[in-house]
């Protein structure tokens, strides 16, 4: 009797092994095709976003430099108004032309002033702001390019004249000068300090996911558009932006990363995607080195 109970269990812990074997050698294979099924849909869904981050940021990228072309055709075509060049040698109609500078600002909605300077003494002798006449603008970097001939863009920063014209605006323009010759002779300065809410606005509606926004990095990789204004002015290296990931993409001049972002609003931490462009525009904006 007790060697037949024995043989029975023999016989159920083999079956009881067999079947064990049988799924473990089913279900392995089937654990390992869904890990590496899923491993491949995590990279093309991260390949894929990727690529929308970095047509999103061509797009953007593209946007920024029609605007700022758009800025200098404008100045360079007023530089050469008749009226402009007349009012460096011509005191009586100094006034008429600092009229015609408001309205020009007024019209074009995206000025906070402009400015003509002699060449020769740095001297305002019309603005579209009175308090601006006679200021002395020979200190002025834009002002030092431009009396030497050429089309020059400042950096973007806080100016407390500008505050004081338009405090939501917290201070921040961005300067542009150019030459006004007089047969071919740098007789004048044409400065234009831009409302730079008008270039932010681009910008405002742009949805990258459900969270991303753009920002704007200037040739010496200080911040000049990105939603929180706080950080405006602060190099990628700053520990107020802590995204190390995006510095070194920036040197070495990739088109996306993945960085890991503490929401202070949420309580989580998320992975982010960023897609960066580089435009080079040439012409005017040559030399711009933006990164979007």
């Amino acid at each position: 009797m007790g060697t037949l109970r024995s043989r029975i269990m023999s016989r159920v812990a083999l079956r009881s092994q067999l079947v064990f074997w049988f799924l473990l050698a089913a279900i392995v294979p089937l654990l390992v095709a869904g890990y590496l099924s899923y491993t491949a849909i995590e990279k093309q869904a991260n390949q894929s976003a990727r690529r929308e981050m970095i047509t999103l940021a061509d797009s953007t990228s593209n946007t920024a430099v029609t605007f700022m072309q758009g800025r200098c055709h404008d100045i360079l075509i007023w530089s050469k108004f008749r009226f402009i060049k007349e009012a460096l040698d011509l005191a009586e109609i100094r006034e008429e032309v600092c009229d015609s500078l408001r309205e020009m600002v007024r019209l074009s909605g995206l000025y906070e002033a402009l400015v003509l300077a002699d060449a020769r003494t740095g001297r305002c002798v019309a603005a579209s702001r009175p308090e601006l006449f006679d200021a002395d603008f020979s200190a002025d970097g834009v002002f030092k390019q431009a009396k030497a001939g050429q089309f020059e863009i400042g950096s973007l920063h806080q100016n407390k004249m500008v505050e004081q014209w338009d405090k939501e605006s917290l201070g921040w323009t961005l300067p542009m000068a150019v030459p006004v010759k007089v047969q071919d002779e740098v007789r004048g300065v044409l400065l234009a300090y831009l409302r730079w809410d008008g270039f932010e606005k681009l910008f405002a509606g742009t949805k990258a996911g459900k969270s991303g926004y753009v920002f704007v990095i200037d040739k010496n990789d200080r911040v000049i558009v990105h939603p929180s204004k706080k950080l405006y002015g602060l190099k990628t290296s700053d520990p107020a932006i802590k995204v190390p990931q995006i510095e070194e993409a920036l040197k070495d001049k990739q088109r996306s990363t993945v960085y890991d972002y503490n929401d202070s609003q949420k309580g989580k931490r998320e992975t982010k995607i960023a897609g960066i462009a580089y435009p080079d525009p040439g012409g005017t904006l040559q030399g711009l080195d933006w990164k979007v």
